[in-house]
């Protein structure tokens, strides 16, 4: 059975939500911190919008709810499913390209 963490107004969120979110969020500060390194040390620019800022805060709510609705099989992948987040959404909002599928072999022939 799946642990979960009882929240005031929310009720039981599954502890891979939060483990997601952590996954996520470690994703974020080592692209804050790359970015801020490649600038020598100054906060990038897209950093000081509050757009920016609001929609990251929502990926990594969101990048917390991926692992709990797919069921993580442990903690490690939880924290990779959230971490990859960004990546699987991308994926998904730019669809299925038809003609690239029909290129590539499957794997089990």
């Amino acid at each position: 059975m799946q642990s979960v963490v009882v929240v005031p107004y929310l009720g039981a969120i599954p502890t891979t939500y939060f483990i997601g979110c952590f996954g996520s969020i470690a994703v974020e500060i080592a692209a804050a911190l790359k970015a801020s390194v490649d600038l020598d040390g100054r906060c990038p620019e897209r950093y000081l919008r509050p757009f920016y800022i609001v929609i990251r805060v929502l990926m990594i709510l969101v990048a917390g709810a991926i692992p709990a609705f797919l069921d993580a099989a442990n903690s490690l992948t939880a924290l990779y499913m959230g971490a990859s987040a960004p990546l699987f959404l991308d994926r998904l909002g730019r669809g299925v390209d038809a003609a690239q599928v029909l290129k590539e072999p499957s794997a089990g022939t």
